[in-house]
This record gives structure tokens, C-alpha cells and sequence, in this order.
């Protein structure tokens, strides 16, 4: 269901990420929820297992094209390894990129994650590179789990339901990539 990967990229770089992506400096945009209230009902999402947060974006690439971002070189400087195994090796294009910080709920009896979803209704894969180490898994649908540690990344199929655990003591920041076949 899902592939991981851990230390792809070199420790330093891993350590550049995390220090530029957790900084004060950095330009984050709130977004109050993962998905829209028809989502939620579309997704099947139920409010004694799922929860809607608050939580910041970053965004790189949309719709394949890049955003107006100063940050990309993070990506191309950071991650270039990645980036280069699916354009070339895999023959993916880069869809979307966007860094996700979820701060910590704080709220240790709420064992919810965030709803259901899909990034996109068309085909696509999923990347997701784990910027720090936090208690937060990444949740599948169909049964698995996926914990963030510095440096680790997982693939899968775009079609494949996912969520995030509520972090409760730490932060959980991720970069997500969608890649469309080319």
C-alpha cells in the first residue's frame, strides 16, 4: 500500500529543511481545516474519528506550475534526489509541492486525525518527505501507519485515503509532492 524510505537525502540537508521550515521567518498561510465541509460527507468522515484543525501551508508548485514562492530553492537544493528520481527514472511530472506545519493540539484524550482525503481526483503518487520526527502517524484507510521521522519519506498511490494523527506535544511538518504520470 505504501512505500518507505528513510535518509535519502544527507543528514545536512535533512537538518537544512527542518531549520528553515521550523524558523519564526518562515512565510506560512493559515488554513482552518483539511477539506470542505461536502468533503467530509463526500470522504465519509465521521466527527468521532475525524477532526478538523487548524494549520499553515506553504505552497511550491500548483497545478504544475511554480507558485510565486521565494522558498522553492529549499526544495531544489534540499531535495533535489527525490525530485530527480521521479521526473527522470520514474517519468512523473511534479503536480504540487506544499510544506504543511499541524501545531499540537495539546489536547491529550482526543485520539482524532484529520479527515480522509485524497489530494487530488485525478491519477496521481504521493510523497510525503517527514521534515522532523513527531509522534504524529500518517494514517491509511485500508490499515497501516506510517511514523514521521527526520529524514523519511513514503510513496503511494494518490487514490489511497489518507489522514494525519492530531499532534499533541510537537509539531508535525511535512513536505507533500504530488506526481502525475507523464
Amino acid at each position: 500500500m505504501f512505500n518507505i524510505t528513510d535518509d535519502f537525502i544527507s543528514p545536512g540537508n535533512q537538518e537544512r529543511l527542518k531549520n528553515v521550515l521550523t524558523s519564526p521567518f518562515f512565510p506560512w498561510w493559515y488554513h482552518s481545516g483539511t477539506v470542505t465541509p461536502d468533503e467530509r460527507k463526500e470522504f465519509g468522515n465521521n466527527s468521532l474519528q475525524s477532526k478538523e484543525v487548524d494549520w499553515f501551508c506553504h505552497k511550491f508548485i500548483t497545478d504544475g506550475e511554480p507558485t510565486n514562492s521565494s522558498e522553492f530553492y529549499l526544495i531544489e537544493e534540499n531535495l533535489n534526489p527525490i525530485l530527480y528520481l521521479f521526473s527522470e527514472e520514474w517519468g512523473w511530472k511534479l503536480d504540487r509541492c506544499q510544506a504543511n506545519l499541524v501545531p499540537p493540539s495539546g489536547n491529550w484524550y482526543d485520539r482524532r486525525h484529520t479527515s480522509w482525503h485524497v489530494d487530488s481526483p485525478d491519477d496521481h503518487m504521493v510523497l510525503i518527505y517527514y521534515v522532523n520526527d513527531s509522534p504524529a502517524r500518517t494514517l491509511f484507510r485500508g490499515g497501516g501507519s506510517c511514523k514521521p521521522k527526520q529524514g523519511r519519506f513514503i510513496t503511494f498511490d494518490g487514490k489511497n485515503y489518507h489522514s494525519a494523527e492530531i499532534p499533541k506535544k510537537k509539531s508535525r511538518c511535512v513536505i507533500n509532492f504530488n506526481f502525475k504520470k507523464i
